[in-house]
């Protein structure tokens, strides 16, 4: 349905490239998803912009997830998954 790059303007702690969400929809059964494609910096001064990419992300999910909460008519997207999910 739509792409985001909610970090595009501040990609800094990204290695460079902010996460993809990719907000997509299953026609099978009605169901709407939000994907997030991430890359972490993993040499050099990674391991503090890794934490800093993290809260960033999570941060950036409870939001949306509050506002979905909040506000479920402007935002239909209802399941997200969390995968391998630390927070420093």
């Amino acid at each position: 349905i739509r792409k985001v790059e909610p970090f595009a303007e501040n990609d800094y702690n990204f290695a460079g490239r902010p996460p993809l969400r990719a907000d997509l929809y299953r026609y099978s059964d009605s169901t709407y998803y939000s994907i997030i494609d991430l890359h972490m910096k993993c040499c050099d001064s990674g391991l503090e912009r890794r934490k800093n990419a993290s809260k960033m992300l999570y941060k950036y999910i409870s939001k949306e997830l509050d506002n979905a909460s909040t506000e479920p008519s402007t935002s239909p997207f209802k399941i997200i998954f969390k995968i391998g999910w630390k927070t420093y």
